[in-house]
């Protein structure tokens, strides 16, 4: 079973934690905006024809008996084409959430919060 969840307000805050306190400024494109730094967010290769937008991601599997979300190795979505016929039927790869993002308790607490109110199954894997 596959879920995705997204929290904007929590993901900019723990974004910002990451960038602020783990990695320099980074580059700066012909208009002057500043972009993301390598390896904390990747370009989205799917929105190059409309939007400048970057992005992390993380998968992660919820075990029931230890009340915890155990970051995987995966780092691409692959979106089928018939939900996404402009940038589905591939694999998109990303950067990975970092590790300790993940494993705060404060994250952990919103997995834990998500998988009661879902109700979801064990080893459920989630999108983040």
């Amino acid at each position: 079973m596959f879920h995705m969840i997204y929290y904007p307000d929590l993901a900019e805050s723990l974004m910002q934690d990451v960038v602020n306190k783990k990695a320099p400024n980074g580059p700066v494109d012909d208009l002057g905006r500043t972009h993301p730094p390598r390896g904390i967010l990747s370009f989205d290769p799917s929105s190059k024809h409309f939007a400048d937008r970057y992005k992390s991601i993380a998968f992660v599997l919820w075990i029931e008996k230890d009340q915890r979300a155990y970051q995987l190795s995966q780092n691409y979505f692959a979106q089928a084409a018939k939900y996404n016929d402009f940038s589905g039927g591939y694999r998109r790869y990303y950067s990975r959430v970092p590790e300790e993002v993940i494993m705060r308790d404060d994250v952990q607490q919103l997995f834990r919060d998500y998988m009661r109110s879902s109700r979801l199954p064990d080893k459920s894997v989630l999108l983040v």
